[in-house]
């Protein structure tokens, strides 16, 4: 039996509880969420980095964390290793595990661009989205850029499914997908694609800025 949210209700009445700057969250922005496999609830805000183990909140940020240029965190993933992958409003990445943040540019394949969007995909692999593209695919020391039909694409939403295909949803691009090592046009619609869930039979959902759900 699947159970709906009642629509005529506001969002926070349905929520067991609220967590705000004065419960311990660094700042009332939650722009990432990611649960680890070791049981902890990573938040990415405004104001850096918040780990939440069920009954006290940490926070790294630059005042703990000199490493961070930024504070202001876009999106979240974690390794096979366990490390949480975490991009930023300026360019990089940064890879933090055991207290430690290793940090990752240009030297490592990255271009000179925020990383909007992060996937760690059934198979372990990790991909990142810059802002104005392209898809990377990370080989365990540095970036690799994928080979796509398209010179740019502006990638906003990524997506895996069970069968091995990464979706990728762009800013007027259209939805593409992985197949083969190479991304190819899927769909094509001028709206701006804002999010992407990847179903087992095929079907993908499609969320977009513009023109509602599209499936």
């Amino acid at each position: 039996m699947a159970f709906a949210l009642d629509p005529s209700r506001p969002l926070s009445t349905h929520a067991h509880r609220t967590w705000r700057s004065e419960d311990g969250l660094l700042q009332d922005t939650v722009s990432a969420l990611l649960e680890s496999k070791d049981g902890f609830l990573w938040l990415g805000t405004e104001a850096g980095l918040v780990r939440y183990d069920g009954a006290a909140f940490e926070h790294f940020s630059r005042i703990n964390v000199p490493k961070f240029a930024r504070n202001e965190i876009e999106c979240l993933a974690e390794g096979t290793d366990g490390a949480i992958w975490i991009g930023t409003s300026e360019p990089g990445l940064y890879r933090f595990q055991g207290g430690e943040i290793q940090t990752f540019g240009p030297a490592e394949g990255l271009p000179d661009q925020p990383i909007r969007r992060l996937l760690r995909d059934g198979n372990g692999t990790l991909w990142a989205a810059p802002v104005e593209g392209p898809l990377l695919r990370f080989d365990g020391t540095k970036f690799q850029t994928t080979a796509s039909e398209a010179a740019h694409l502006r990638i906003r939403a990524l997506a895996d499914d069970t069968k091995g295909t990464i979706w990728v949803g762009t800013a007027g691009s259209g939805l593409w997908r992985l197949r083969e090592g190479r991304l190819t046009l899927a769909a094509l619609t001028a709206a701006e694609i804002t999010a992407l869930d990847a179903r087992g039979d095929g079907e993908v959902l499609v969320g977009t800025r513009s023109q509602g759900l599209l499936v």
